[in-house]
């Protein structure tokens, strides 16, 4: 595309939202940069988790923003994630979390917690993005076992606004300390964690699924 021009496409299946993100995650090849409300603890979850750590292990740096409060994936899978051996360079991870406006029961201000990121942002290279009504959820897909109403959609776009878009938001939160926590970690501690190593049990599960195709979105 032109460089000036920007594509898009409606991603209004289910099957297309879900797959976009994986294509961009197995296509980037230097930065994908992910901010979202709501993560589940589930299937879509956790194949786009073992998808990301492929991309940093193959040297794509990962950044990735979730909302504190509103999301269900644990702090332990988040660091299944982020401390994975193979995606570390001189002991530093190429896969980087933070959390937005983590509660804290010392915060005098309660009324903080109703500053949420809904945010649903995703973007591979600074060239592609989708951004939405979806979040990272089974939910979002028709993927759960249980009956679901959550009908949204995505769009995608090529060109310079996936850029703006990162440097204009994701960039400024990013680098907002204030705002964020970042989700550290002990790695040696984080390779006997019993919950930690579930995390990684699963993402193992998903990626072995992800490759024989077995995870298909339902469109509605």
């Amino acid at each position: 595309f032109a460089c000036n021009i920007n594509k898009f496409v409606w991603l209004d299946k289910e099957a297309d939202g879900l797959q976009a993100r994986l294509d961009m995650i197995q296509q980037a090849q230097h930065e994908i940069t992910a901010e979202y409300f709501y993560v589940g603890e589930d299937v879509v979850a956790f194949t786009g988790l073992a998808a990301l750590r492929e991309a940093a292990r193959r040297g794509v740096l990962v950044r990735i923003i979730i909302d504190s409060l509103s999301s269900k994936i644990s702090t332990a899978s988040l660091v299944a994630l982020a401390s994975d051996p193979q995606s570390m360079v001189n002991g530093k991870s190429r896969i980087q979390i933070r959390l937005f406006n983590k509660f804290k029961y010392s915060d005098p201000e309660l009324m903080a917690l109703s500053n949420r990121d809904h945010t649903k942002l995703f973007i591979a290279d600074k060239k592609f993005a989708v951004g939405g009504g979806r979040n990272i959820s089974c939910q979002y897909f028709y993927l759960c076992n249980e009956q679901t109403t959550f009908t949204d959609l995505d769009a995608m776009v090529a060109g310079p606004l996936a850029a703006s878009a990162q440097e204009e938001n994701f960039d400024i939160l990013w680098n907002n300390k204030n705002a964020l926590t970042p989700v550290t970690f002990d790695p040696q501690k984080a390779l006997t964690n019993t919950k930690v190593q579930e995390g990684v049990a699963k993402m193992n599960d998903s990626l072995r699924e992800l490759n024989k195709g077995i995870l298909t979105a339902k469109s509605n």
